[in-house]
């Protein structure tokens, strides 16, 4: 099975009972933003900082994008 990219932080945020519009309301930025983050089509450190200080593992992210 191919590895899906985000996967990790997909069950993570749903383990939170997080939505990608609560991350984008909380860091400042559209829910399109982090929809293409989670699926590794942008890189931001500032987001992935975001989601490492809410408690998301830091394994999940590599240089500023979403590890597979």
């Amino acid at each position: 099975m191919k590895d899906i990219k985000g996967l990790d932080v997909k069950i993570w945020m749903m383990k939170q009972a997080l939505k990608q519009r609560d991350i984008a309301k909380g860091y400042g930025c559209s829910d399109m933003v982090v929809s293409h983050f989670i699926r590794g089509d942008r890189t931001s450190k500032g987001l992935a900082e975001y989601f490492i200080n809410k408690g998301c593992p830091k394994k999940n992210f590599k240089n500023g994008r979403v590890a597979v």
